[in-house]
């Protein structure tokens, strides 16, 4: 097997738009850079890439479809087999909402509406995150070299929690509060599974790993930052040197976050 990393910079400009609440929000400090994560892997047969981005979500599936067909014609890579994944950080750039294009013909209440009162995704922005992502898989594409690669799993249940609850009036609220006397349990699980691939070269070197885990993006409330998945990856490098990439691709994290809504201890965001 063959195996290639790279990362590229995506952190937004002070006073560009911050997605990830419920109004307008904008990004006045960053507390860590935002990346584009890239690996691609190779059997001499097939090459696949994975791509992780620092993002609320992907912005549309014409982002996915450009950087496909770029990187297919500059990498001869499928289409089909490039995958790329949001983080679902709360605190990145301007990636996710409407498009002037999206609204151009729109009435002018509805303009209004979505400019005024509604996420917007920056064109600048847009455009330099899916030249980002291309630059990554062509450089991970270039630096493949060969290497071992290993699959396993770890079990951690005591980060994330799911925020929906089944209540006593016969309900289900989302964070309905924490240590609400009507809670009768949570509505659903948690994916306590951590799944890594891991890519070593020769002399036993790590290049880089893929890490998937489910839980919100929510930690970090102030300034732009990669959430818990920076200090994820701090720590990886930590141990194994900061040249080792760290491909992070979230799970199925719809009701997941770190809010323990049946514990009193304050953990809803910051650092600690």
């Amino acid at each position: 097997m063959k195996a290639g990393f790279c990362e590229k910079d995506i952190t937004p400009k002070i006073g560009m738009e911050k997605p990830g609440n419920y109004g307008k929000n904008y990004v006045t400090k960053i507390h860590d850079p935002l990346k584009v994560r890239a690996v691609v892997i190779d059997d001499g047969k097939e090459k696949v890439a994975l791509v992780g981005i620092d993002s609320l979500v992907i912005q549309s599936a014409n982002a996915v479809a450009e950087i496909r067909k770029k990187t297919r014609e500059l990498c001869g890579i499928k289409e089909s087999n490039i995958m790329i994944a949001a983080s679902h950080t709360h605190n990145g750039g301007p990636f996710f909402g409407f498009l002037p294009l999206d609204y151009a013909d729109a009435p002018a209440l509805v303009k209004n509406l979505i400019i005024n009162h509604s996420t917007i995704a920056n064109p600048a922005y847009y455009n330099k995150v899916v030249e980002q992502v291309v630059k990554a898989i062509f450089e991970a594409n270039r630096r493949r070299e060969e290497v071992l690669l290993s699959a396993g799993s770890g079990f951690e249940d005591k980060v994330a929690f799911n925020r929906r609850f089944k209540m006593k009036q016969g309900k289900i609220y989302t964070h309905p509060g924490k240590c609400n006397p009507d809670i009768i349990k949570p509505a659903g699980p948690i994916d306590p599974k951590v799944g890594v691939l891991g890519a070593w070269n020769k002399k036993g070197k790590l290049l880089g790993c893929v890490v998937n885990y489910a839980c919100h993006g929510t930690t970090m409330y102030e300034g732009v930052s990669a959430d818990w998945i920076y200090f994820m990856e701090k720590t990886i490098q930590g141990v194994y040197g900061k040249r080792a990439n760290v491909v992070f691709l979230n799970g199925a994290c719809g009701d997941i976050t770190q809010v323990n809504n049946l514990s009193d201890n304050e953990r809803e965001s910051g650092e600690k």
